[in-house]
């Protein structure tokens, strides 16, 4: 929400943990922003520790030159409500006697020595020469009562409900903080000064919101699926992996069916749930696979009829490739989403025995039903 607001600078990233809790810039300026969360009621006053330990911070990044304060607004997040009658509700003011007033209060106050949570605080305000004390108070600002974090997930409804249908708003904003939670992951483990521009925020929103329209469907399993070892032994078991075994598959074509498998069974299943789509739409689009493969099945049958079985397992493992790891024609594919969901799907129906790769995989699986 912060990012998405920011309207007093160009391009701004945002990053965490880095020069601060939040940090937001551009090349020119930057918003840094210390969080303090209380979940009883509390008050922020003169001399609240909160208070302090952000000075104290701020003060640091000053003296040693981590901040340009002239070029920073400093803000403190809190959900702790401002007291009145303290100089901290005169921070964000335009007026110099405002300035004068808080610079007074604080100095006096750090001269205390008789409050040891905050002496470090206190410490290093005092450390500041007068003119970096001015320019920190000058661009200090107190955002008191805060946001909990059920009113900003209220607030983020609010500022995107237009952005989608309101019968699928709740799941569109579920993509947008999943994907924002990815990207925080993926900010706080960076070991350099990883950022995520609202440029691309607002990329990802607009995206998400293609893919939400009622006559598309979202890609809610697009990332590549890495099958460990384990999760490729205990597939082995599987009915479609048997079949990549009658004809000698390799481990990396297995891992590869495996993920395709349950990228396909976790989409088609989240689709069905949210009503996108119905059970008619896919056995309709599963007769269309099994179409496509009887008739190019039945023709390496045929050729292979009086082959050896070492023939046979090679010529079923030549279709396999052929006709699923690197096809030779187009797959059918359902609803315009590519070949994804086409070859999880497939491996859906090799474990139903609809389809099979090794010329007599259902003798081989000792089934004796007719495929359908």
């Amino acid at each position: 929400m912060l990012l998405l607001d920011e309207d007093r600078m160009e391009s701004p990233s945002l990053s965490f943990e880095c020069l601060d809790d939040i940090s937001i810039e551009n090349e020119e300026e930057t918003d840094l922003y210390q969080l303090k969360l209380h979940v009883a009621t509390a008050q922020l006053t003169d001399r609240s520790a909160d208070f302090w330990k952000t000075i104290r911070v701020w003060s640091e990044g000053i003296a040693d030159g981590t901040y340009i304060p002239e070029r920073t607004i400093f803000t403190l997040i809190t959900t702790a409500s401002r007291s009145a009658d303290t100089f901290i509700n005169k921070f964000g003011s335009n007026d110099k006697k405002d300035f004068k007033a808080i610079l007074t209060s604080m100095e006096t106050i750090s001269l205390e020595t008789d409050n040891s949570t905050n002496e470090k605080g206190y410490n290093a305000f005092k450390s500041l020469s007068e003119d970096q004390k001015t320019k920190l108070i000058k661009n200090i600002r107190i955002a008191d009562a805060n946001l909990s974090i059920e009113e900003t997930m209220s607030a983020l409804r609010k500022r995107l409900e237009f952005s989608a249908p309101s019968k699928f708003l709740d799941q569109f904003i579920e993509g947008v903080v999943g994907w924002w939670f990815i990207e925080a992951v993926k900010i706080l483990a960076s070991k350099t000064n990883y950022s995520l521009s609202r440029e691309s925020v607002l990329n990802q929103i607009n995206t998400l919101r293609d893919q939400i329209r009622e006559d598309a469907l979202p890609d809610d399993f697009f990332c590549e699926e890495n099958v460990s070892d384990s999760e490729l032994k205990e597939s082995l078991s599987e009915i479609y992996v048997k079949q990549l075994g009658l004809v000698g598959a390799t481990d990396r074509e297995k891992r590869a069916a495996i993920s395709d498998y349950q990228k396909a069974y976790g989409q088609r299943s989240k689709w069905l749930r949210d009503g996108r789509v119905t059970q008619a739409d896919y056995d309709k689009f599963d007769a269309e696979l099994h179409y496509d493969w009887k008739s190019r099945f039945e023709l390496m049958q045929d050729i292979t009829e009086n082959k050896s079985e070492d023939e046979r397992i090679q010529a079923g493992h030549e279709f396999y490739r052929d006709f699923y790891v690197n096809p030779k024609h187009t797959m059918p594919s359902f609803k315009n989403k590519g070949s994804n969901i086409s070859k999880g799907s497939y491996q859906m129906l090799s474990d139903k025995k609809v389809v099979g790769w090794h010329p007599d995989y259902k003798e081989k699986l000792n089934e004796d039903e007719t495929v359908e």
